[in-house]
């Protein structure tokens, strides 16, 4: 996917996310399967989970994405 110049990609768990994150193919590569927001990096390429919309286990959230900057902000919802 790509987004104002953004290329993206996206996968359900970590196990295929992390090793989309090291191809350096990508600018962010976003996760789920966990339930827990977590942030990564390498060499360039950011990686987020962004954690639980629904509040499942714990707060609810996500994460918008500025896809210039290519900054992102967590909102948790309460």
């Amino acid at each position: 996917l790509e987004i104002n110049g953004c290329h993206i990609a996206m996968t359900h768990t970590p196990a295929v996310g992390m090793p989309l994150l090291q191809t350096e193919s990508f600018d962010l590569v976003c996760w789920g399967h966990t339930h827990f927001f977590e942030e990564r990096s390498f060499n360039g390429c950011l990686g987020l989970n962004p954690g639980d919309i629904m509040g499942k286990e714990h707060a609810g959230g996500f994460c918008l994405l500025d896809t210039f900057s290519r900054e992102f902000e967590p909102i948790l919802l309460k």
